[in-house]
């Protein structure tokens, strides 16, 4: 063989061997960045002091919802419920002709020159601002705040503004009893209003638990928030504090807030 081969061959073969070499360490990097979203932290492994080496971390199974998914994920899920159902009380029970109008924030403000403290805005305020154990709210919750008050009818009946504007008329006071004597009796059913937008809900909840178990498959399953879900889509509740709705916000809140699992001592 020539001279001139023999060197051309060699540097065949460099660029051959250095060629592999970086798709070798492409390929590990690749691997390396796959593996890093569903290995654990391995900030719970101890540092072995005999052998000055960490320890492999073990594959762990995460039982809980993780703050930045709840946040990503969970919270606009629960957005969309939000203005759906507002859209849809607005919609049925006229909220913001009827409803939202009677609320007035300055209660220090009087009608004319009364000096008489107006007790009944006072009550009316309540329902608008009264969200207690309640980290995500909509306008059905001040309806339900306000079905949940026997003297509610009575209430409106002696209500005048505590601005100096034309108070409800006969009219406009039997109009906003009658809807919410209207949405009393809905809510408790299971009418296609209501149960279509919960079930979506719960849906799309359920399709978010699906997507971390796609992510990594045996890793990440919150079976406590899965569990919740299929409960309620089974028997569904379409009111009050402890509403499907309710029930499903307050677990993803309680993720971001970083206290899901724990208890109050």
């Amino acid at each position: 063989m020539s001279e001139k081969f023999l060197y051309v061959l060699l540097l065949l073969l460099v660029i051959i061997f250095v060629s592999q070499t970086f798709s070798f360490i492409l390929s590990l990097s690749t691997m390396r960045e796959g593996l890093d979203e569903c290995l654990p932290s391995c900030n719970d492994v101890s540092y072995n002091y005999t052998t000055s080496t960490i320890p492999p971390c073990s594959k762990i199974n995460i039982l809980l919802l993780k703050p930045g998914d709840a946040t990503a994920q969970g919270v606009p899920i629960i957005n969309t419920f939000i203005n759906s159902i507002n859209n849809y009380l607005n919609n049925t029970y006229k909220i913001t002709s009827l409803i939202l109008p009677l609320q007035n924030p300055n209660i220090n403000i009087q009608k004319g020159i009364s000096s008489i403290q107006n007790t009944n805005q006072i009550k009316i305020n309540k329902y608008f601002t009264d969200f207690s154990g309640m980290n995500f709210h909509s306008n059905q919750d001040i309806l339900d705040n306000m079905i949940l008050d026997p003297k509610f009818n009575t209430i409106i009946n002696d209500f005048k503004y505590s601005l100096d504007q034309n108070n409800p008329n006969s009219t406009t006071k039997q109009n906003i009893m009658t809807n919410i004597e209207k949405y009393k009796t809905e809510s408790l059913s299971p009418i296609p209003g209501y149960s279509s937008i919960y079930t979506k809900f719960l849906q799309d909840m359920s399709g978010m638990c699906l997507s971390f178990e796609r992510k990594c498959p045996g890793y990440y399953t919150d079976h406590n928030l899965k569990t919740l879900i299929e409960n309620e889509l089974q028997t569904p509740t379409y009111y009050g504090s402890s509403s499907s709705f309710h029930k499903i916000a307050e677990y993803v809140f309680q993720s971001i807030n970083g206290t899901l699992g724990k208890t109050s001592t």
